[in-house]
């Protein structure tokens, strides 16, 4: 019966030797390559933690110009359930790294955070929205417990401090470019603003917008039959902000299959050799 290996017998010695005589393979990369791909899940955290900021304006504007009609209620979900979705991502994202790797993990986030992204861009309704929300939270707190793990251990002892660093500046950078994308998107689109196909009063009969002209939506959404003469408008516009959040994840996706897995999880794992 053949003899399973334990951790006593990988003496010093035996490690050793089993280094010289085992011959480098796998996936390599530089330090800095493994950095910038891994960090693209940081950057994810923050991207998608920040990105809905930009978005909420367009989504309280009515259905017919393309928001969602949304409550204050609703926002306060919408941004709670990411938290929700980010406690249990955490919880779990750190047990299946240690059970599959952090590499296979980090790869199996990125479809998360794909389709967390896509969700939430081409959510018909606040529903559907609320589960894409939650899917994306999962991406974000399995990101949190895995990403500066890896970094961790494929780092040397004297870039350890650096690099676990870098991670947490990748989350505060993909809040600003969130920010950022943002500012120039609704640039691009304009503030909120709808079209009326009526006149648009509010409780003491002062005309707030006239029929056929396009009109900024904080003016107009106090009008006492604003749901009634809602017409197109450019509410669509928070669902560019959100789908962006689809191409770091792509990049994360494709990136993190060139890389090499952990050494330390290997031999945490007592697959020496591969370590």
């Amino acid at each position: 019966m053949p003899h399973t290996p334990t951790i006593d017998d990988y003496t010093p010695d035996r490690v050793r030797e089993l280094v010289e005589k085992t011959p480098a393979s796998g996936a390599k990369r530089s330090l800095g390559a493994i950095a910038a791909i891994a960090t693209l899940g940081s950057l994810l955290f923050g991207y998608d933690t920040g990105v809905v900021a930009g978005a909420l304006p367009y989504m309280y504007m009515p259905g017919g110009a393309g928001g969602l009609n949304m409550t204050t209620f609703e926002e306060g979900w919408v941004g709670g359930l990411l938290c929700i979705g980010a406690a249990a991502g955490a919880f779990f994202g750190g047990r299946l790294s240690d059970r599959f790797g952090r590499r296979h993990n980090i790869t199996l986030l990125a479809i998360i955070f794909l389709f967390g992204a896509i969700g939430c861009a081409i959510a018909p309704n606040i529903w559907v929205l609320y589960l894409a929300r939650i899917i994306l939270g999962f991406a974000v707190g399995g990101a949190s417990a895995t990403v500066p793990v890896f970094l961790s251990e494929t780092a040397p002892k004297r870039l350890r401090g650096f690099l676990v660093a870098t991670d947490q500046m990748m989350i505060v950078f993909g809040q600003f470019l969130a920010f950022s994308m943002n500012a120039v998107i609704a640039h691009m689109q304009g503030g909120p603003t709808v079209t009326l196909t009526g006149d648009a009063v509010d409780a003491s009969g002062h005309v707030l917008g006239h029929a056929g002209t396009s009109v900024a939506w904080e003016t107009v959404q106090a009008a006492v039959n604003i749901a009634d003469v809602a017409g197109t408008g450019n509410g669509l516009t928070w669902r560019y902000m959100l789908i962006l959040c689809s191409l770091p994840a792509i990049a994360l996706w494709i990136g993190i299959r060139t890389v090499p897995e952990s050494s330390r999880w290997y031999a945490a794992n007592l697959r020496i050799v591969e370590a």
